[in-house]
């Protein structure tokens, strides 16, 4: 959030952040063994960041969601890191061109995850599951975001919309308000109000749909 701000605060615009998901770690039973492990799926920067608070090994490769995702697994000592620049279903394609007998294939996820791979079993591959957290749904928008009347929002995940949502149900004086999503599926729980998903599933792709519907100064 905070670098997404000062991305915004670069292009003439006024952000203000409202969280609609906290992050709650969760413990599990032990740190889980990479020893057999030839590539960890990092579906959010969540996962691969709660992956590496509990365990030192950075040896495998992570196939990652989307540049961010990307980024963050690199800055955490992750040498070897390939992104899908898509959504996790574009992580299937990376993970085919792997040899299934090379070792395991770790999803480091959250509780609630809206897609799994452990379909891939079925084609010789041994998926592992590491539930690391859970995203919990704020109730209400924090008070600057209502009383700034913002013009426009930026929606990340479906997770994020559904809180969101509910939050601008209690909050009928902020719309009109223009609503930018990484893709229609993170908009989803969002309609039948209008939204604009941007036209690849990347943050440029977002802040340059925000330029186009709501020039900076009309933030």
């Amino acid at each position: 959030g905070t670098r997404t701000a000062a991305r915004l605060t670069e292009r003439g615009y006024r952000p203000i952040l409202a969280p609609m998901l906290r992050i709650e770690p969760l413990a599990p039973p032990a740190p889980p063994d990479l020893a057999d492990v030839q590539a960890i799926l990092a579906t959010s920067a969540n996962g691969i960041e709660r992956l590496a608070a509990i365990t030192p090994a950075r040896q495998a490769t992570v196939l990652a969601v989307g540049a961010r995702t990307a980024e963050r697994a690199r800055a955490l000592g992750f040498a070897a890191v390939r992104s899908a620049e898509g959504s996790a279903a574009d992580l299937l394609p990376l993970i085919r061109a792997l040899d299934p007998g090379e070792g395991a294939i770790l999803h480091p996820r959250g509780e609630d995850a809206a897609f799994t791979f452990g379909a891939l079993g079925d084609e010789g591959f041994d998926v592992r599951e590491a539930i690391l957290y859970r995203a919990v749904k704020a109730e209400t928008l924090p008070s600057e975001a209502i009383s700034a009347a913002p013009r426009a929002a930026l929606i990340y995940s479906a997770r994020t919309a559904e809180a969101f949502a509910a939050a601008l149900a209690l909050a009928p004086r902020l719309d009109p308000l223009t609503i930018i999503g990484i893709s229609p599926a993170a908009l989803a729980p969002l309609a039948p109000r209008a939204t604009i998903p941007a036209p690849e599933p990347t943050e440029a792709a977002m802040l340059a749909a925000l330029a186009r519907a709501v020039p900076p100064g009309k933030n």
